[in-house]
């Protein structure tokens, strides 16, 4: 199996590292502390229920793990997790921190159409924090 990328999610995020064969993206908004865990199985797989077993179990862990991160490091009011997939197809998985002070509170972050893209630095600092969860 060759695994690529859907060039809208890899062009809307921020590569962080990879965890439980998931490739882990900031997505380019910091409006809010979203992430997107990308499982690496076959393209025909777009839906959870397409998954076998153990892709599912890696998967549920690398969600789990990655909304502990979240928690963790921006301690939000709230932690949303979805698979949606309407627009892009590749399997793909939602974490978002939300916070009541954040522009589309109480109501969805999908479309939501305020958008500010995070400055380098702070990508940076993100990243290495997570990486450093991570490791340890």
């Amino acid at each position: 199996m060759s695994f690529q990328l859907n060039q809208r999610l890899d062009q809307g995020g921020h590569l962080m590292g990879e965890i439980e064969n998931c490739l882990i993206l900031l997505k380019n908004n910091s409006h809010y502390v979203w992430m997107i865990l990308v499982p690496k199985v076959s393209a025909a797989k777009e839906d959870i229920t397409d998954l076998n077993t153990e892709e599912w179990e890696a998967m549920n862990l690398a969600t789990k793990q990655v909304a502990a991160f979240i928690q963790s490091y921006f301690s939000p009011d709230k932690i949303n997790i979805g698979n949606i997939g309407n627009s892009v197809r590749q399997m793909h998985i939602h974490v978002v921190g939300r916070f009541e002070s954040d522009p589309a509170w109480p109501g969805v972050v999908w479309g939501a159409e305020e958008k500010r893209a995070y400055d380098e630095e702070v990508v940076h600092s993100i990243k290495s924090a997570f990486l450093t969860y991570f490791a340890s």
